[in-house]
């Protein structure tokens, strides 16, 4: 796993304290796969013993999928020890392209705008996915993840982050809106009926 010096981190208005970001705070190694798909799998929407009000998994990439990611844009990842506390999963557009998952949300950027400007039009890349273990919860890891994430990606020149959340997802819709400063820029309606938000991260702040 990759490390970063966090004194290079940049100042924006969620991003914890620097003393409590922890050195276990990085990009993901091939060797992690694994224990990401575990936690993937723990918290599915079809995984009847994860509580839906606590939030839910809609994405579910198979372990050679979990490869491709880790080796393009990449995982952050908060590990302690050998437990993933929680990760966040970022795809290049191109990726996100040979990803049936996807496609729809894709397909969709030219009739949705941020700032008079159609999503297509930004140099994007896909948050595809967050999760973080119930038992580290409230302790600093989703902020970790974002500033990490935020890092990162503002190195790689994206000037936004897209992802989409289930209307049914109340939980995350309200903790990345609030606590992580998505903006939601607007609701479509996918072929099987679900409604997704469409939620954008803007690193040109």
């Amino acid at each position: 796993m990759e490390n970063f010096n966090r004194k290079k981190l940049p100042s924006w208005p969620m991003a914890p304290k620097k003393e409590s970001l922890t050195e276990t705070v990085g990009l993901a190694s091939k060797n992690d796969v694994p224990l990401i798909h575990e936690l993937v799998n723990k918290y599915l929407e079809e995984n009847p013993e994860n509580k839906k009000e606590d939030g839910f998994l809609a994405y579910n990439p198979t372990e050679e999928e979990l490869y491709k990611i880790v080796s393009e844009l990449g995982v952050v990842v908060d590990k302690k020890g050998k437990e993933i506390k929680g990760y966040l999963m970022m795809l290049t557009p191109e990726l996100a392209q040979k990803t049936e998952f996807f496609g729809e949300l894709l397909g969709k950027l030219d009739d949705f705008l941020y700032k008079n400007k159609k999503l297509s039009q930004y140099n994007f890349c896909i948050l595809a996915q967050i999760a973080i273990s119930k038992e580290h919860r409230n302790s600093g890891t989703f902020k970790n993840l974002h500033s990490f994430t935020n890092f990162i990606v503002r190195q790689k020149g994206y000037e936004i982050g897209i992802g989409e959340i289930d209307d049914r997802n109340r939980r995350s819709l309200l903790v990345h809106t609030k606590l992580a400063g998505m903006k939601d820029v607007g609701v479509y309606k996918a072929k099987n009926g679900k409604k997704w938000h469409i939620v954008i991260s803007d690193y040109t702040k």
